[in-house]
């Protein structure tokens, strides 16, 4: 190799990157330092002789991926490629999973070496590899990994067999053997004590799994037909209902977009990430997101991603808001791990930043925090500490499905075994293994390497790869998402019942280094396997190419029943199928009673005098307050399908009950979801934690037209400390309280997920978290415009409270906790109270369907006081209360938690609603009505007994979110969004007169062909794609899909077109800045450059850029290719240094632009 040189490079624009490069030829040095934008530097100089941060010397960062595939694209050969930044110890966190610390001279010497191991041995071909080596598992060493019924299993095989398993075998057995992947809780016998005799736990019905007790719920029993609208549950990668045909909008490759007719069926996905969050907060987020992702991808033949949901559960975070937690106080609560405040933050950044990036919105959630640490019992003394240390990371995923692709088909000899992708990694070893056992503290060392990285341009690609297929002609025999185990469980899953022989020397790898047991078993992200027939291989490569995607032919199916896994010709695994995808093996488990961790006694009742104090406290309280700290920092509105986030109101106030999101962009259906879960009540009783989960998930979904309670259906989400005394037995319990209930209302599971290993050792002392059970039901929504929100919307309108119980019962209310006090009876439905649900759900659903409610808001966390507060602050339209209650019932009726709603309708209405609820006997209070004075008046016996000025609650409400916002960006930005929250004035805005007429398109079922030809042109990581195409189909423009690798290998294509659209994203993950790849593949390539030019100087000509697309046009001065006038626009960085997401005004003047 001639002409190579190897220097140092540091950002232009003095970022705190600087790069180590190694070229083969110094011609392409100058095009280099203008692509990356980086100068040379002297690392000589003592800045640079601190410590260095670089990849580890095997890994293909996601950074060197995208800029290779710049490079590549423009015929620059670079032979190594580092990103590096000084580090000071102490300053940062480094991954100490994907990087390294050097000293310089360490680094040099190092980086020498690694250069000429590359050029010596480019395939890094190493003679160890312990994956065939022999593990005895008869012997007592092994016993730690298994329990005594596994032991006895799989001994029983590998005696058939005669022999011990190999590394491989006994890795993927650990895999794919834990509770995470087998469900064992969920699938074992459970017997429970009854005097001296244990006896078998079973329902009415004689289930006696709880897994069949769930499945039960979708049986048609009592007096509903439950099933009727569901398609797949229980049995792919997520679940599906019944849907409605639509207008649906497509491309076919460089065929126009174009419209058909198509049913579509709501799809729903919900996993948590829990294990991996509690070691790295982001990285554990991240992936979360991205594995949920793929499981939506992957469901039936493939399916459409829409929107998601995010939840987050951790442990106390007022104590480090408000400075208070030393580092002596958090080495002994937390150890080694992150703080729950750090856990909160940088989760929900790795949740967000993956949706931005994949382009996915983030449209609803919840976010919790609790610990015992601060709660006495009724005697005043200390409880076990309970708190989510171990935190949850909950994600649920909206999708749609076609009626051709609902179900996968079955496996076949012959057909190929298909890996689509990213590369292989050394990351994820034993995630699945690792995730289903409680962590210490003393061990998160070990545990950093079953945590997973993502990558979501990757998945964007293999994204844009599945719909290309699904919309045209699919060739997919069957899908599954590579998640937890690797490529060991999903090819072992997809193959089942037949046999198939893998060569793993076949796989992309991203680090060569990797062993062959390493590669079966790694959790790398963004992978999905697919069968296809051998004959389909040349349209699936065609179309992987033109994405930049792997393809890896693994091998074919067989009929021997025996799975064979080879590497470097020798034979890695060799075992029946059957036996180990399906293990005949059912766990027993046997119940011990146990009370409640806290008494069911009374509290002393607070003086009415402490009302204000005690309100303003649980205005702050995280279950309660702002969540605008989350909210601005997702993206939620890409796709143009959201038609209902998380914020409502002229302040944009994220109150909102439910999510929903419009199934295409032409037609008023939907699909709509709403979250229960009431974790704290685990701690007291079971049967009130399933039955309030249940009325929370309803009254949140109450505000949107879905039609009977039965066209519902659930996810059901299970977070456990099963490990704890006496949890499992209130496991079963929980569960059978609520399949009773659900089965009673007509409400069903169809799908879900468990995670019982919510316990954490610090210093050797056993934490562990609140148990909860999160519900996220969704629904096809026939016409999206039939809903109502929880800002009120008129001033002389009446507030009416629908109480199903008409009981005040504060256990485990926010309220109480907030006095360091969790006892008393907690708030449940018993089967009356349930029956009134049923009859105030068909009596709200009716009222907003012929639009006689203008807003809804539900009883939940903080109680009454909070929900009245929340839909005033939201408004700015004041409210006066109306009640009638002794000083001692006072703030027990205002705060709390019993399930309930409260509706803003107009006088007529009134009468006609208070008049059903009479005679259906069901507890309601005209309770008040709105007025224009900006303030909450609550009167008891005509006597003012409370009242406060909008403004202030508005700040107690606030005050929290500020707070977090003051910890994860900039002080500045931070302050100049409190006074914008606070005491701005309300978003007002005027569009001119032909935008306020009504968007009406009917569109025609063929290819748009009559109107001005333009092309969308999109890159690796653009998402936006197709919202814009259709908001120029509406125009009745004749629109076409162009790949940017279109343009590079047929730049003339660009004269066929009057304009030009690039659409919002990141292209190459905005390697080396905003849009500077994707502008590079313009610029510095001659034919396209030409191409440009000779498109920007026809007269007849239009361009606009998007987002992303804005910033290639803008920072490549696209519009002045031909007069090389200097562009007078010039975007930098926000302040807040991240995405944005708030509503801003414009003024739009005239100009010559079309738009």
């Amino acid at each position: 190799m001639t002409d190579c040189f190897i220097i140092f490079f540091k950002d232009k624009d003095g970022g705190v990157n600087f790069y180590d490069i190694k070229l083969n030829s110094s011609a392409n040095r100058e095009v280099l330092i203008q692509i990356m934008n980086i100068e040379e530097i002297d690392y000589s100089i003592s800045s640079y002789k601190d410590l260095i941060v670089t990849d580890k010397a095997p890994i293909v960062s996601q950074f060197v991926t995208s800029a290779s595939e710049i490079f590549s694209q423009l015929g620059l050969k670079v032979v190594y490629l580092r990103k590096c930044r000084v580090y000071s110890e102490g300053s940062e966190i480094y991954d100490k999973m994907t990087e390294d610390i050097f000293k310089l001279d360490d680094y040099l010497d190092y980086r020498e070496q690694l250069c000429r191991q590359i050029e010596s041995n480019p395939d890094n071909d190493s003679d160890y590899d312990k994956s065939t080596q022999k593990v005895d598992i008869f012997s007592e060493n092994i016993e730690k990994d298994f329990d005594q019924q596994e032991l006895v299993y799989y001994r029983n095989l590998y005696r058939t067999l005669g022999r011990n398993p190999t590394y491989t075998e006994y890795f993927d057995l650990l895999q794919s053997n834990s509770e995470h992947a087998r469900h064992w809780f969920f699938n074992g016998q459970y017997f429970r004590k009854n005097k001296e005799a244990y006896q078998e736990v079973k329902d009415i019905d004689g289930n006696n799994t709880l897994m069949r007790m769930i499945k039960a719920t979708l049986y048609n029993i009592d007096r509903y037909v439950v099933r009727s609208n569901s398609l797949v549950a229980f049995s792919d990668n997520s679940s599906v209902i019944k849907g409605a045909d639509i207008v649906y909008f497509t491309a076919l490759g460089k065929d126009n977009y174009y419209f058909i007719n198509r049913n579509m069926n709501p799809v729903l996905t919900a996993e948590t990430h829990n294990f991996p969050t509690l070691i790295s907060p982001f990285h554990g987020a991240h992936t979360g997101v991205g594995g949920r992702i793929r499981d939506n991808q992957a469901t039936g033949l493939g399916a459409v991603v829409l929107s998601s949901l995010a939840g987050y559960c951790v442990g106390d975070i007022k104590t480090e808001l408000n400075g208070k937690l030393t580092e002596e106080l958090k080495r002994n609560l937390y150890g080694e791990y992150e703080t729950p405040l750090s856990i909160l933050i940088k989760a929900s950044d790795g949740a967000s930043d993956y949706g931005n990036k994949f382009g996915e919105p983030i449209i609803g959630g919840f976010t919790r925090s609790f610990t015992t640490d601060n709660i006495v019992d009724v005697n005043g003394n200390k409880v076990d500490r309970i708190e989510w240390v171990k935190p949850i990371m909950f994600s649920a995923g909206v999708g749609a499905i076609s009626e051709e692709n609902l179900y996968k088909k079955d496996a076949k000899p012959g057909m190929l075994v298909i890996r689509i992708g990213g590369p292989a990694y050394k990351i994820g070893l034993g995630g699945g293994y690792a995730s289903s056992l409680d962590q210490d503290s003393n061990n998160s060392d070990n545990d950093q390497s079953a945590v997973q990285r993502g990558d979501p341009e990757m998945c964007t690609k293999m994204n844009n790869v599945i719909r290309y297929l699904i919309d045209n002609k699919n060739i997919i025999v069957s899908i599954h998402d590579q998640g937890s185990g690797g490529l060991g469980n999903v090819v072992k899953e997809i193959v089942h019942p037949y046999g198939a022989d893998i060569h793993l020397d076949n796989v992309t790898l991203g680090d060569k280094t990797m062993d062959g047991w390493e590669i079966w078993s790694a959790e790398f992200q963004e992978s999905n396997v697919l069968l296809i027939d051998k004959l389909s291989l040349n349209k699936l490569e065609f179309i992987c190419k033109r994405e930049n995607i792997s393809l890896d032919v693994l091998g074919s199916i067989n009929d021997s029943a025996q799975i064979r896994v080879i590497f470097k010709e020798k034979i890695l695994m060799d075992l029946p199928l059957d036996q180990i995808v399906k293990p005949k093996l059912q766990k027993q488990y046997f119940l011990n009673e146990t009370s409640y961790v806290y008494a069911k006694t009374r509290i002393k009742p607070i003086e009415p005098a402490c009302f204000y104090p005690y309100l303003s406290r649980v205005l702050q309280n995280l279950d309660v307050c702002s969540k605008r700290f989350l909210v601005n920092k997702v993206d939620r509105s890409v796709t143009g399908l959201v038609v209902q986030q998380q914020c409502v109101g002229k302040f944009q106030t994220p109150i909102s009950n439910y999510s929903l999101t419009a199934t295409s962009y032409f037609n008023t259906t939907g699909i709509a979801t709403a979250i229960g879960d009431r974790p704290i009540l685990t701690l007291l009783d079971s049967h009130a934690a399933a039955t309030m989960t249940i009325g929370e998930m309803l009254t949140n979904m109450m505000g949107v037209y879905v039609g009977p309670l039965t066209n519902i259906k659930c996810s059901g989400n299970w977070m456990w400390a099963l490990t704890r005394e006496g949890e499992s037995d209130k496991l079963v319990k929980t569960a059978m309280a609520m399949t009773e209930a659900m089965r009673f209302l007509g409400l069903a599971i169809d799908g879900g997920k468990d995670s019982l290993s919510m316990g954490t050792k610090i210093d050797g002392t056993e934490v562990f978290s609140p148990n909860n059970l999160v519900l996220t039901g969704y629904a096809h929504v026939p016409d999206f415009t039939k809903r109502v929100t929880p800002d009120l919307k008129n001033i002389n309108s009446y507030l009416v409270y629908i109480s199903l119980t008409n009981k005040h019962r504060i256990g485990g209310s926010v309220y109480q906790r907030e006095q360091g006090v969790i006892s008393g009876e907690p708030p449940s439905l018993n089967i009356d109270e349930l029956a009134k649900m049923t009859e105030v759900w068909e009596l709200v659903q009716t009222m907003i369907y012929h639009g006689e409610v203008l807003s809804l808001h539900d009883v939940s966390d903080g109680g009454l006081i909070t929900t009245i507060t929340e839909m005033a602050i939201a408004s700015d339209i004041g409210v006066e209360i109306y009640i009638e209650k002794n000083n001692n019932e006072l703030n027990n009726y205002l705060f709390n938690e019993e399930i309930g709603i409260v509706l803003e309708l107009k006088q007529p209405h009134v009468f006609s609603l208070c008049d059903k609820l009479r005679r259906k006997k069901i507890p309601y209070t005209h309770i008040g009505r709105t007025k224009q004075i900006k303030d909450i008046t609550i009167k008891n016996f005509r006597d003012v007994f409370f009242c406060a000025h909008l403004d202030n609650l508005r700040e107690f409400w606030e005050i929290t979110s500020n707070k977090l916002e003051y910890k994860q960006m900039e002080q500045v930005k931070a302050k100049q969004q409190e006074e914008l929250r606070y005491y701005s004035n309300p978003l007002r805005f005027t569009l001119n007169e032909y935008l306020r007429e009504e968007c009406y398109y009917k569109p025609f079922c063929n290819i748009l062909r009559d109107g001005p030809k333009v092309a969308v042109i999109r890159c690796e990581g653009s998402n936006g794609h197709r919202e814009l195409a259709a908001a120029f189909s509406m125009a009745r423009f004749s629109v076409t899909d162009i790949h940017i690798n279109d343009l590079i290998e047929t730049p003339e294509l660009l004269e066929s077109f009057k304009g030009i659209a690039f659409p919002g994203g990141f292209s190459y993950s905005d390697t080396f800045g905003a849009a500077k790849g994707w502008g590079s593949l313009i610029v510095y390539a001659p034919e396209l450059l030409d191409a440009f030019k000779r498109f920007y100087n026809r007269s007849d000509t239009f361009s606009i850029g998007i987002c992303n697309g804005c910033q290639l046009m803008v920072n490549f001065n696209l519009l002045n290719l031909n007069t090389r006038k200097k562009s007078k626009l010039k975007l930098v960085q926000n302040d807040s240094k991240r995405f944005e997401s708030r509503f801003t005004t414009v003024k739009v003047t005239k100009s010559k632009s079309i738009f």
